[in-house]
């Protein structure tokens, strides 16, 4: 379930496959991905005669960048989600909630290829018999195509079975519309494991993806962190 590399899928691999391998999925280093930084043009001076460097060089940050850099900056405080790292039965509270925020993603079929999207995760995980609940919202993709619509998250239940380190469960719905007016319809679950406690949460998303009355399944994941209440 868990994957030490799943900063690389979220932000590198999703967007170049609809499925994931598991296989490949567990390979890999628990780095957080680097992005080279743009060099200064030499031509390109501001007011007072010296070089304005990168920033002026770069693109403005899109909303894809803002959640892409959320979810690296949640992997690199904590450092990496790792087995060792999974919080234990006995270190989990049995009552009480706790709020979580952070990024989810969803693959999306686009005829013969697929494209990732990313939307702002809030949740709600309850440690006694009440289910918890979320939502994902203000979804964009890797080309910066935004998407109208919320997906709910319902029905998240603790799984205490496992002693050794417990889990959680839920399901994912919802209808997207893309720029083209175009209805997605998403059907699936999400799974995700504890870390530090109840500080973090890292998971996976297994979806059905209907466009057109094609349906793809695909597979992405989240990460998200405790909010202070």
């Amino acid at each position: 379930m868990v994957r030490a590399a799943y900063l690389l899928l979220l932000t590198l691999v999703l967007a170049s496959c609809a499925t994931s391998d598991p296989a490949q999925d567990d390979a890999g280093d628990d780095d957080p991905p680097t992005f080279p930084d743009t060099p200064p043009d030499p031509e390109d001076t501001d007011p007072d005669g010296g070089p304005t460097g990168a920033d002026d060089n770069s693109p403005d940050p899109t909303l894809f960048d803002d959640y892409s850099d959320e979810a690296t900056l949640i992997y690199t405080d904590y450092g990496g989600f790792n087995d060792p790292f999974r919080t234990r039965l006995a270190n989990l509270p049995t009552t009480g909630t706790s709020t979580y925020d952070g990024v989810l993603g969803v693959v999306l079929p686009q005829g013969d290829a697929s494209v990732l999207t990313l939307g702002d995760l809030n949740l709600t995980v309850s440690f006694g018999d009440t289910p918890g609940a979320g939502s994902v919202e203000q979804m964009i993709d890797d080309t910066n195509q935004t998407y109208v619509g919320t997906l709910a998250i319902d029905g998240i239940m603790v799984n205490t079975t496992d002693t050794s380190a417990p889990s959680l469960a839920g399901d994912i719905s919802g209808t997207l519309i893309d720029a083209d007016t175009a209805e997605i319809l998403i059907e699936g679950t999400i799974t995700g494991d504890f870390f530090i406690g109840t500080d973090y949460l890292s998971g996976d998303v297994v979806t059905d993806v209907t466009v057109d009355g094609q349906t793809s399944a695909t597979e992405s994941e989240f990460v998200a962190t405790s909010v202070p209440q």
